[in-house]
C-alpha cells in the first residue's frame, strides 16, 4: 500500500468513519462524489505516481463508508472547492500526510456502527 496509502487511511478519521448503491441518499451521493471527483484526483495529482485513481478510490472507500452517511455538517461543495484550490504542499505534508482544509473536517454525519 505504501506511505501514501497509509495516509489515506488517516484521512477518514477527519472526514468521518464504500460508497455506491442504487438507493443512495443525496448525502451518500455527495460522499461518493467527494471521494471520486475531489479527494482522489487531488491525491493522484499530488502523489507523484504513488497511487492511481482506482487505487485511491478503493482505499478511500475502505475508510469512509458512504453507505452510513446520513447527512452533512458542512457544504460538500465548499470542501471540494477548497481541496481543488489547495496546493500539493498544503494537501500532502511531508510526502505522506494528507491534510484536508478545515471545511472538510467532520463533513459527513454517519449512522451508528
Amino acid at each position: 500500500m505504501g506511505k501514501l496509502g497509509a495516509a489515506l487511511w488517516l484521512l477518514f478519521a477527519v472526514v468521518g468513519p464504500a460508497c455506491g448503491g442504487n438507493n443512495e441518499s443525496e448525502s451518500q451521493a455527495a460522499c461518493h462524489t467527494f471521494v471520486e471527483s475531489s479527494y482522489c484526483p487531488k491525491v493522484v495529482a499530488c502523489g507523484t505516481g504513488q497511487i492511481d485513481q482506482s487505487g485511491c478510490v478503493s482505499v478511500a472507500l475502505m475508510g469512509l463508508d458512504c453507505s452510513k452517511v446520513v447527512g452533512e455538517n458542512n457544504d460538500p461543495k465548499t470542501c471540494m472547492d477548497d481541496i481543488s484550490n489547495a496546493t500539493c504542499g498544503d494537501f500532502v505534508v511531508g510526502g505522506t500526510s494528507i491534510v484536508l482544509p478545515a471545511s472538510c473536517h467532520g463533513l459527513f454525519q454517519l449512522s451508528g456502527p
